[in-house]
């Protein structure tokens, strides 16, 4: 009896690591960040953010029919400088859901451009 509870906490325990695993593991996916112009009535809009789509995946899926999604949204403000969404609008969540029919450009960027905006 003793074997078998010790036997289920060792299995406890990897059971509740395994989340925190694949987690840390997702986090540590290479991130591409792109800046999406999509149409808007006569106008367009920019949304600056990231994905863990690498670039042939996520221009697909650009040219599909589901919704494409960009995290870590980020805008630029007047003197140029990359913020949080959240900064900006604290109601929304720093992540959109774009309709691909909509969209006009996908430009690939470097890396997250409020590392060079800062300096």
């Amino acid at each position: 009896m003793v074997m078998g509870v010790a036997a289920l906490g060792i299995l406890f325990g990897i059971l509740t690591l395994m989340p925190g695993r694949a987690i840390a593991q997702e986090k540590k996916r290479a991130l591409s960040w792109y800046d999406v112009i999509v149409e808007e009535g006569q106008s367009s809009r920019h949304f600056v953010g990231s994905t863990t789509l690498g670039e042939d995946e996520f221009i697909r899926s650009c040219t599909g029919t589901a919704l494409v999604r960009l995290d870590d949204l980020i805008y630029k403000d007047n003197v140029g400088k990359y913020k949080l969404w959240t900064e900006w609008d604290p109601l929304f969540q720093d992540r959109v859901y774009m309709n691909p029919k909509y969209i006009i450009a996908v430009n690939p960027l470097m890396h997250d451009p409020r590392e060079t905006s800062s300096k």
